[in-house]
């Protein structure tokens, strides 16, 4: 079966931390162990998709490890359990990056579904990193050829209009790069997640 992602599973209660590890590794997950935050925050650079962590453990909770991980690796997806349902810890956890947040006793199945959502949300947000980079280097200043005085000057207005709140209007005579401007514009600009307007 074909990896279906990276999980350490944090748990107190080794009975509980082998049983969800056996189940996810049935479900071809590759799955690490640990008895406690300390012991978890050591796999904080092996390339973790899905933190699955007790709440209520020892001195380190599973909110202070979804803190101290997330300042090293923010994109690692996490989901807390607890015995103790509450809708404060459960707001709190959110509010810190948690993805979701389980109570105890868990379903296998829904814990499963809920692990592989947020492994393909993972991927998702790769995937969108990824093409946001190659924007990057496909529509910024750098990728606009020319070192004239001239050049120079389009470059220095692209930059003092792209922060601008307002329509730009590109004019220039055929074949002089004005949609290669008008795209550096707009990609340099706080509206780049919206449409290019023509």
């Amino acid at each position: 079966m074909a990896n279906a992602g990276r999980v350490l599973v944090v748990e107190d209660h080794e009975a509980e931390r082998k049983a969800m590890s056996q189940i996810l590794k049935l479900e071809g997950f590759t799955v690490l162990g640990a008895e406690n935050a300390d012991k978890a925050i050591g796999y904080v650079d092996e390339n973790i998709d899905v933190v699955l962590s007790d709440l209520h453990m020892g001195d380190v909770s599973g909110l202070d490890l979804l803190q101290l991980w997330k300042k090293r690796k923010p994109d690692t997806q996490f989901i807390l359990l607890t015995g103790h349902s509450s809708v404060a810890n459960a707001v709190e956890a959110i509010k810190a990056g948690a993805y979701d947040y389980v109570t105890k006793p868990v379903n296998s199945d829904e814990l499963v579904l809920l692990i592989k959502r947020a492994v393909e949300t993972l991927r998702k947000d790769e995937v969108i990193e990824d093409l946001r980079r190659r924007l990057d280097q496909k529509f910024g200043l750098d990728q606009i050829i020319g070192q004239s005085s001239q050049m120079k000057d389009v470059f220095a207005k692209i930059q003092r209009a792209a922060p601008v709140d307002s329509t730009v209007l590109v004019l220039g005579e055929s074949g002089t790069g004005k949609e290669l401007v008008a795209q550096a514009l707009h990609h340099n600009s706080n509206r780049k997640k919206g449409p290019l307007s023509p």
